[in-house]
């Protein structure tokens, strides 16, 4: 059964998003050693989860989804290592706390 990850877009996303989810869904393939299938949540149904800051970070979703150009262009990868040296890649991080990844669950 494949591992579901989530949650990021929804609807029509633009094609840099769909980029990076297929990148995401890849890194933790790459790590549980399974096929791992991104699927999106709609951002209200991320918004009425119920977890503390579910109604924040579901904003927060949809804002880069909506306006990914305004966002993606002010990252500067260069100046995040600078200030925070040991900030990981995506890959990095799944890599180091793989033991707390579950899958099938």
């Amino acid at each position: 059964m494949p591992l579901c990850v989530g949650p990021s877009s929804s609807g029509a996303a633009p094609s840099v998003v769909v980029l990076l989810e297929q990148l995401a869904a890849q890194a933790f393939a790459d790590v549980v050693g399974e096929t791992v299938k991104y699927e999106p949540l709609l951002h209200h149904d991320f918004r009425v989860l119920g977890f503390p800051a579910a109604v924040e970070l579901g904003k927060w979703f949809q804002y880069y989804t909506e306006f990914p150009d305004h966002i993606l262009s002010r990252r500067d990868a260069a100046l995040t290592r600078e200030i925070v040296p040991t900030w990981l890649t995506l890959e990095d991080f799944l890599a180091a706390h793989r033991e707390e990844i579950t899958v099938g669950q």
